[in-house]
């Protein structure tokens, strides 16, 4: 089989919020090529005993990204297009150039699994892979929670910043008892976490079908199903002009927002979202109604230039910051609904 093989010239800055909207507009097997050095946690989850020489990092990077034949490829470099202008409005993109080729089949979609390894996202959970058995050196039955994870095409695999910034947010509030929304689920990663440290429910909601199916089989991988339901839609009108997916089985029609609203619980003692700051924002105010008086809000996917702006967000919607945490450029708040 072959495949459109699309080659963008950008920054390593720019790279994860390229990736995300890449990957929305449906492009697979994302690939990510740049000169910046791994750091020491990264060099222990690839177990390999000689490193590559990236050269000096530059600052400039490359993404690959592929389409089925079937799509139209001069649509979707008018979407990359428009992208690239989306993102650049808020960071240096670089060079911005895309090129097109046919390349025949490969295996990227499984390629990928090599660098992903078991690994600890927080004090008290660890992350693994559906294709993997061992468990850190310092795995504590007593006190640890193992996530099953399969990724698949959905985004958030826990080693991105946000999520890890987002687990080791959970991690410090108490999830016991506690209903938890999950908005932009992904993989379901951050709602199945609170699953693990004992949430009584957990509801979850993306827009992308990909998602939605990844929500419900990482849930039945970690016996979480009985406390968790899928829903796809939009929870806020007109940032999607599409909601109406294919759903699988988990889950049997998609919701306009008003329609998520209504079958969603009336209120939730805490709700998850990692997304983007443009997102977020909008997001910020119309939670307050779906969250209990003093229910907590995690969010992450916030770029530290982009910090203030969802602090001011949060603040005119009631919300107390109890925390912000950052690493690298990416930020995350622990807020609290004001009673």
């Amino acid at each position: 089989m072959q495949w459109y093989q699309f080659t963008i010239q950008t920054t390593t800055e720019a790279v994860d919020l390229l990736s995300v909207s890449l990957n929305e507009i449906g492009l697979e097997g994302i690939e990510i090529r740049d000169h910046v050095p791994f750091t020491t946690q990264e060099k222990e989850q690839m177990f390999v005993d000689i490193l590559p020489d990236f050269g000096e990092d530059d600052g400039t990077a490359t993404i690959l990204c592929y389409a089925d034949l079937s799509r139209d490829p001069n649509a979707l470099l008018d979407q990359i297009q428009q992208v690239l202008s989306e993102v650049g409005a808020f960071i240096p993109v670089g060079e911005g150039t895309v090129t097109l080729e046919t390349t025949e089949d490969m295996d990227w979609q499984n390629n990928w699994k090599q660098y992903f390894h078991t690994f600890r996202a927080s004090s008290q959970i660890i992350i693994q892979p559906s294709w993997e058995d061992e468990l850190p050196e310092d795995y504590d039955p007593g006190k640890d929670q193992i996530i099953h994870l399969e990724p698949g095409s959905a985004f958030g695999s826990g080693t991105h910043e946000t999520t890890k910034l987002c687990i080791q947010a959970l991690t410090k509030v108490s999830c016991e008892n506690k209903s938890i929304l999950d908005v932009g689920c992904g993989s379901g990663i951050l709602g199945i976490a609170a699953g693990k440290l004992n949430a009584s429910h957990m509801d979850f909601i993306d827009v992308d079908p990909l998602a939605v199916e990844a929500t419900g089989e990482n849930l039945e991988k970690n016996d979480l199903r009985s406390r968790g339901s899928v829903f796809a839609g939009d929870l806020i009108g007109g940032i999607k002009k599409d909601s109406s997916y294919r759903i699988t089985p988990l889950q049997d029609e998609s919701y306009s927002s008003d329609g998520l609203k209504q079958v969603l619980s009336s209120q939730y003692d805490m709700i998850l979202a990692n997304i983007l700051a443009d997102v977020i924002i909008p997001l910020t105010d119309i939670l307050p109604p779906l969250l209990r008086p003093s229910g907590i809000y995690i969010t992450s996917g916030i770029l530290s230039s982009r910090a203030d702006d969802v602090a001011q967000a949060l603040e005119q919607a009631g919300f107390t910051i109890l925390e912000k945490t950052q690493e690298k450029e990416w930020v995350c708040f622990t807020s609290q609904l004001k009673p």
